[in-house]
């Protein structure tokens, strides 16, 4: 016997599929209508591995099991800790995306394409490695323990907490990641465009905008869950999300305009002058 309703099963194997497999169709499609190389997405992705998942991420899983009890017992202390996780994602990101473009990406022409890929393929292994695998353990978790009789405590506890957990649950819930992916994906690509801005124009202000905006997204998203509660703040999270990642698409379209009006000045100046675009990091 299913120990989830079977529609939640459905919904949860969609945002799942949706999750591992809609990135790899999305670098596809920017692949073949921007003519990029699959070096760009790589090194976005790469990028996204060095700075989170085996520096990061570990880290701020040590410091959880260490404060999170103390953390989760003042208001205070749970906002400065979500700060202090927006904060840290923001810097380790965005200046990791600066340091990929200065290190893997130097002698490439710096446009507006480049940074498309290079984001997209970033915000594509971030969906897939922290959202898609595990979407997909929990799914494969809960069809084995379904169909395999309970012997021994750990199983029985297992059933148990799925069963008070996901089997309270809407369900349409997991499909909510899904939704927090797609925007989440626009917002990382415009961060990864507006980083290069600082590459092109020698500036580190660009940088910095993108830090202080992924650190206000990502300390949001931390504290509207926990004052709100569950379904409120999560409904609540996903449409702030929804909103960044509009707002993500309207500054794409505005850098693309940019940039384009930027190296069609430089081409107009001296040779001497390289173009914009060409700038090494």
């Amino acid at each position: 016997m299913l120990l989830v309703h079977v529609s939640w099963l459905v919904c949860t194997t969609i945002a799942a599929l949706g999750i591992l497999v809609g990135p790899v169709i999305a670098m596809i499609v920017v692949k073949r209508k921007l003519h990029v190389p699959w070096r760009y997405f790589g090194f976005g992705a790469l990028i996204f591995f060095l700075f989170q998942v085996i520096s990061r991420v570990p880290i701020i899983e040590v410091l959880t099991l260490a404060v999170g009890r103390t953390v989760n017992s003042s208001v205070l202390l749970f906002v400065l800790w979500a700060l202090f996780l927006g904060l840290t994602a923001g810097l380790c990101e965005e200046w990791g995306r600066y340091l990929g473009y200065r290190w893997f990406l130097k002698r490439e022409p710096k446009t507006w394409n480049l940074g498309v890929a290079y984001g997209l393929g970033h915000a594509s292994l971030e969906a897939i490695l922290l959202v898609g695998v595990g979407l997909l353990v929990l799914i494969i978790e809960i069809v084995a323990l379904s169909y395999t009789p309970a012997t021994t405590a750990s199983q029985k506890l297992a059933v148990t907490q799925i069963v008070s957990v996901y089997g309270a649950q809407p369900d349409w819930w997991e499909l909510l990641a899904l939704w927090e992916r797609v925007w989440a994906m626009c917002f990382h690509v415009a961060m990864s465009v507006l980083v290069l801005q600082s590459i092109r124009l020698h500036t580190p202000r660009f940088v910095w905008l993108a830090v202080l905006a992924h650190t206000l997204l990502d300390t949001l998203t931390a504290l509207l869950p926990h004052y709100l509660g569950h379904v409120a703040g999560a409904i609540t999270t996903e449409g702030l999300v929804a909103i960044a990642g509009l707002f993500a698409l309207w500054l794409l379209r505005c850098l693309r305009r940019r940039m384009r009006e930027e190296d069609a000045a430089s081409e107009m100046l001296p040779d001497a002058v390289p173009n914009i675009s060409e700038a090494r990091g």
